[in-house]
C-alpha cells in the first residue's frame, strides 16, 4: 500500500471517460474510512469531457491522522452524480521519523604531526602551513540518514572562506554510527586565531553546528653560529682562539 506522512501535499492524475464531449463535468478524490466519511478531500475539480478518456489532475493533502484510508473517486457531469469508484488499494499515514545527528571538530594533520590528531578548540598550528580538517558527526536517529556537512573558516582578518569536501560527503550512516568528512586544506597565511564552522544537515533540516578556533602563530625563528678558529704556539703551547657569531638573528 502506499505510505505518505500527515499532510503530505499529493496529486493523482484520475483516467476519467464521460460521453458525449463538451459536458461540464467535475471529479473529486476523498479518503475515509467509508464513502459517508471524508476525511481528506480534493473537492469538486472541474474539466470539460472530450468523450475519451483523459487525465484529470486531482490535488489533495493527507490526513493528519496516522493510520490506513480507503480511497475513493466520484465523478460529475452537469451537477449529476455519474460514477463512484474505490481504488483497490488503500492508502497509509505513517508517522513522520524525526531525524536527528550530532557533530564535532573531529581530527586535524598537518606537515610535522605523524598523524590525524583530534581537534581541541584553541590549539595552534604552524603558520604558512595547509592544514588538513576532517569533521566528524554521528547520527542520532532511529533510521538511516544521509549526512551533508558544510565547513567555512574565517581568517584574523575576517575574510571568510568555504572549504569543499573530498571524502565522505553525503554518505548513509545507519542509527548509532559515525562518518568523518574530509575536507581540501586550507593555508594559515595569517597570524592570529581562525574561526572555524562545522554545519551537519539531512534531507534539507540543520541538525547541528560546531564552531572552534584555530591559532596560527610564528614558529620559533631558526638560528645558527658560525665560528673563526686560529691557532697560535707560544712558549711551546699550543693555544686555540675561536671568534663565534651568531647569523640567525636571534640574541645568544
Amino acid at each position: 500500500m502506499p505510505e505518505f506522512t500527515p499532510g503530505e501535499a499529493k496529486a493523482a492524475i484520475a483516467p476519467i471517460m464521460v460521453k458525449p464531449s463538451g459536458l461540464g463535468c467535475e471529479a473529486e478524490i476523498f479518503l475515509g474510512p467509508n464513502e459517508a466519511t471524508k476525511v481528506a478531500t480534493s473537492g469538486r475539480i472541474a474539466f470539460t469531457s472530450t468523450g475519451a478518456s483523459q487525465g484529470v489532475r486531482l490535488p489533495i493533502a493527507m490526513p493528519s491522522t496516522e493510520g490506513t484510508y480507503h480511497v475513493f473517486i466520484d465523478v460529475y457531469a452537469e451537477g449529476l452524480l455519474v460514477a463512484a469508484y474505490q481504488a483497490i488499494e488503500d492508502v497509509v499515514i505513517a508517522p513522520v521519523v524525526a531525524i536527528a545527528g550530532s557533530i564535532g571538530p573531529g581530527v586535524i594533520w598537518y606537515e610535522g604531526l605523524a598523524g590525524w590528531e583530534s581537534v581541541i578548540s584553541g590549539r595552534e598550528i604552524p603558520l604558512n602551513t595547509e592544514i588538513h580538517l576532517g569533521p566528524w558527526w554521528i547520527n542520532k536517529s532511529s533510521i538511516n540518514i544521509v549526512g551533508h556537512v558544510d565547513l567555512s573558516v574565517t581568517y584574523p582578518d575576517g575574510a571568510e572562506h568555504a572549504l569543499s569536501a573530498t571524502i565522505n560527503q553525503d554518505k548513509e550512516v545507519a542509527p548509532s554510527n559515525g562518518c568523518t568528512v574530509g575536507f581540501e586544506p586550507f593555508v594559515s597565511s595569517q597570524e592570529g586565531t581562525y574561526t572555524v564552522v562545522a554545519t551537519l544537515s539531512s534531507a534539507g533540516q540543520v541538525l547541528d553546528s560546531v564552531t572552534f578556533e584555530l591559532v596560527a602563530i610564528a614558529g620559533v625563528a631558526e638560528f645558527a653560529y658560525a665560528s673563526d678558529v686560529r691557532r697560535r704556539t707560544e712558549a711551546g703551547i699550543l693555544y686555540f682562539e675561536v671568534d663565534i657569531e651568531n647569523t640567525g638573528g636571534v640574541p645568544g
